[in-house]
């Protein structure tokens, strides 16, 4: 039988799970519905975009064997390597949150010392709250390497020594 978005799942049975649907196929659907499906919300960031799935991965046996050949873990999302690119093992790995954050096309990466890294990245590293530091970039338009080496509290020391 033949979905709306073109897969066959002809009473394809994908595993059980207590309490509902296996997690991996919950990703695998929500995948393939991302790149697929005209009306999902997403669409446009993944298929609208021309991200696709490779051949082996539209069957959920193959999905699942990969993913438990690679690393899932409850708690993991799937994770493609370049953004710009397809779904397929050679892409995909699972990831954290905190990696999954940093690996978004939405980051800034910055360069400074010959170290690239995004915002979060940078702040983490430095111990200066994402905030402040994506503040003195964007809105106080301050040079990378004076965002990147201020104290954390130089911003209210400056009010107070203006007043």
């Amino acid at each position: 039988m033949k979905r709306r978005d073109g897969i066959n799942n002809s009473n394809f049975r994908h595993g059980s799970c207590i309490g509902g649907i296996e997690p991996i196929y919950a990703i695998w659907q929500s995948m393939k519905t991302r790149c697929f499906c005209k009306s999902n919300k997403r669409y446009h960031d993944y298929g609208g975009r021309g991200i696709s799935i490779c051949q082996e991965w539209l069957i959920f046996p193959e999905f699942r064997k990969w993913s438990l050949e690679n690393g899932y873990k409850k708690g993991l999302s799937l994770d493609r390597i370049d953004n710009n690119g397809n779904y397929c093992p050679e892409n995909c790995r699972w990831a954290d949150s905190i990696t999954q954050a940093n690996n978004k096309r939405t980051n800034t990466i910055i360069e400074y010392k010959g170290i690239k890294l995004t915002e979060a990245q940078w702040a983490e590293k430095l111990g200066i709250n994402i905030g402040t530091l994506s503040s003195r970039i964007h809105k106080l338009h301050w040079p990378i390497e004076l965002a990147l080496s201020t104290e954390k509290n130089t911003k209210l020391k400056q009010r107070k020594e203006r007043k």
